[in-house]
Parts: structure tokens; C-alpha cells; sequence
């Protein structure tokens, strides 16, 4: 839309170039797009989201010298959701939860709290609908979230703070709430494993409630043994186990760095639980699913993974080339960067 209205403006400059506002329009649209290019947006984003504030002030300003009429309703709509923005937390103020916050490992910080009824998260949840606590894991990898890594003091030592909590935001791209899909490969990078696991604890939780679900392919691919060690800890493993042999849940844990072989080796696998040194072969494991997929006569394959901008494209790439024989890979990505 921007680059429309930007090629629109251009036009209008054409044939009115004496016009000094629409010069300054133009000049924030054009700021507006420049600064919306992905490599742009992420490399620079503290500064690009600050702009933003200061480009629409420019913006609203150069309207009403530019004479449109549009530009004061804006100012009117910004006015309002304000005041509803200020009465929403005066109303609603005893909502707010007590967080606690906790450092586990070298750059992840654990924030959980009760789970309330009007209680919304903008982070991804690593716990289950289905569970009574809210938890989630950040890792430090910019300036809010090294802000918050330090407010969360020494590793052992939660600290209590008051928060509010604001959302949802996002949906799936694919729909998980039916039987459409029988078959899951559930794939994570890194810190996506958040929205990922807590995606597999739900889909084994309904398949305890009656939900038909043949198989979930769990796989995690990581350098942090912070996540073995504080993450997936004995009680969230136990969340793994199938309950009479309902479905077929395997999990695949694969750690890149070698530091970590010693930590694989006292680490035993469990049943369906395997732990891996070494980045996962996915044409196997999509080459596998294929399989499973045409044995049960389905020609759906579920695929949510969730990392790095490289492991959503060598996904993307097997998912496409075992969609074959009848058999789909659908897809639904999450990019865990900035």
C-alpha cells in the first residue's frame, strides 16, 4: 500500500511541483518505505519503530498544510485511542499479574505468572493452553531484552515485578483447531522452540481427550544446553509420553556444538525421546513422514517450524519437494528474529 501511495504522490508532483507540503508528504512516505525494506527494518529496528512516531506526527502536520481534510480525522483517531488506551489501564489495573522472572542458562530468561482470565501474552508461550501457568522464555538478544536479562538478576534467584500483558497477536497460517491434519512435523531452531513445544504438549493433550492425531515428529536443532538442562526439564519431558499407545509422538533433540557431548551422554535416551549431536537430516525426516502419510492413506502433512530465517528455507525447500504422489506438505513459519 505504501509503494502505491508513493507512486500515486509521484504522479501528483508531476503536475503540481510548486506544492511545498507535498514535497514533505512525499518525503515521509518515501522514509516510510525505505526504512519498511526487510534488511533495512531489522538491522536498524529500535530506530525504525521510533521513527515511526516522529514520521506520523510529520505526516498528520503536512496534511493540514497540504489542506486534507482527511489529516484533522486522523488527529481525531489518534486523540481517541488514546483516551481508550488510558481508560483501558485505569479500569482494568487489578488485572495486572505478578511476574516472576528468572535467569536459566547463559542468555535465556524464564518469565512465568498464574494464569488468568483476561490475561494476554505478546511473546510466544511455552506452555499449553491447557496449563495453569503462563511460561515464557526470551533470549537476550538486544537492548530490552539485555535490560531485562539483568533485571532478572542471578541464575536460581527469581525476582517478583508487576506487569501488564497486552494481545494476542497472530494466528496459524494453517488450520490446527479440526481433523484436517493427522500428521505433524513440528520443527524449531534455537529459542523457537517456545511456540513449538507448547504447539506439541496441546496436540498430545487433545489426543488424550479424544482428538484424532497419528503422529507427531517433534524436532529441535540448537546450540544452547541451556535447553536441555533448564528448559526441557524431567517435568516437560513427561509431557512427551504418549498414553495408550493413542498416537506416535517421537522427538529428535539435535545439539550443533560439541561442547555439549558430555551433556548428551549423561542425557539417556527415554523411549521416544532421543538426543542427537549433529545437525538432523530433514530429507529423512520429510522423506519419512512422506511414508508414514501414504501407509495411512492421508495426503495431508502438517509443518510448523519456528528459528532462524535459514532453517524456515531449508524447510520450505524439503517441504516442496516431498509434496508429490498425492502427498502435501502445509506450512505454517515463524521467523524468531528481529
Amino acid at each position: 500500500m505504501a509503494w502505491v501511495t508513493l507512486g500515486l504522490s509521484a504522479n501528483h508532483w508531476y503536475h503540481a511541483r510548486g506544492i511545498v507540503s507535498g514535497y514533505m508528504i512525499g518525503g515521509v512516505l518515501t522514509t516510510f518505505v525505505i526504512f519498511s525494506i526487510e534488511p533495512i527494518r531489522r538491522k536498524f529496528w529500535e530506530f525504525f519503530m521510533k521513527l515511526h512516531w516522529l514520521l506520523i506526527c510529520c505526516m498528520l502536520v503536512s496534511c493540514i498544510i497540504h489542506e486534507v481534510g482527511a489529516g484533522i480525522l486522523t488527529i481525531g483517531y489518534f486523540a481517541l485511542d488514546v483516551i481508550c488506551r488510558i481508560y483501558t489501564i485505569k479500569k482494568y489495573s487489578y488485572l495486572s499479574a505478578s511476574i516472576e522472572i528468572e535467569r536459566v542458562g547463559d542468555s535465556v530468561v524464564k518469565i512465568s505468572m498464574h494464569h488468568e482470565l483476561f490475561l494476554w501474552h505478546p511473546f510466544s508461550a511455552f506452555s499449553a493452553p491447557h496449563e495453569e501457568q503462563l511460561v515464557f522464555y526470551v533470549k537476550q538478544s538486544g537492548d530490552w531484552t539485555e535490560a531485562l536479562f539483568q533485571l532478572a538478576g542471578k541464575q536460581g534467584k527469581p525476582v517478583n515485578v508487576r506487569g501488564y500483558i497486552d494481545g494476542p497477536y497472530g494466528s496459524y497460517s494453517i488450520s490446527l483447531d479440526r481433523d484436517k491434519y493427522q500428521h505433524f512435523l513440528c520443527i524449531s531452531g534455537g529459542i523457537g522452540i517456545t511456540p513449538i513445544f507448547s504447539l506439541v504438549k496441546q496436540l498430545n493433550f487433545q489426543v488424550r481427550e479424544g482428538r484424532l492425531v497419528q503422529n507427531i515428529h517433534f524436532i529441535w536443532v540448537g546450540r544452547d544446553k541451556s535447553v536441555i538442562e533448564n528448559i526441557l526439564d524431567q517435568t516437560q519431558l513427561k509431557q512427551l509420553e504418549v498414553e495408550d499407545n493413542k498416537i506416535t509422538l517421537r522427538s529428535y533433540l539435535h545439539f550443533t556444538n560439541s561442547k555439549v557431548s558430555n551433556v548428551i551422554k549423561q542425557k539417556q535416551n527415554q523411549g521416544n525421546i532421543k538426543y542427537i549431536l549433529g545437525r538432523p537430516d530433514f530429507s529423512a525426516y520429510f522423506e519419512n513422514m512422506h511414508k508414514i502419510a501414504k501407509q495411512n492413506q492421508t495426503n495431508l502433512v502438517a509443518v510448523l517450524v519456528c528459528g532462524p530465517q535459514s532453517l524456515i528455507f531449508e524447510v520450505e525447500n524439503h517441504a516442496s519437494k516431498n509434496s508429490k504422489d498425492g502427498i502435501r506438505f502445509d506450512i505454517h513459519q515463524e521467523v524468531f528474529e528481529l
